[in-house]
């Protein structure tokens, strides 16, 4: 059973067993940065407001484990750093 109160190494654990029950390969598993990057792609390229809110959620949520400069800069290198999700996004986290 899964928890939030897990450590990253009891988390692994379970996870390990799951997928040696199941027989499916490797899980690889992204950094709540990499999350949000994911998330503000899609409501930028699709004009998804859903995948905004997530974005919103994750970085509210894992506000402490973002990568906030590396965000920054892939913003800039993706050419997405004025759209207006990401405007919106960054309002909303108070990250401006």
């Amino acid at each position: 059973m899964i928890s939030q109160d897990m450590s990253l190494t009891e988390l692994a654990s379970v996870v390990s067993e799951a997928l040696e029950m199941a027989d499916v390969g490797r899980l690889r598993i992204i950094t709540p940065t990499h999350s949000v990057m994911d998330r503000l792609i899609a409501a930028v390229v699709w004009s998804e407001p859903q995948s905004l809110e997530q974005a919103v959620l994750v970085a509210r949520e894992q506000s402490e484990n973002i990568d906030w400069s590396a965000l920054r800069r892939w913003l800039k290198k993706e050419g997405i750093e004025t759209a207006p999700e990401v405007r919106l996004f960054l309002e909303r986290t108070d990250t401006i």
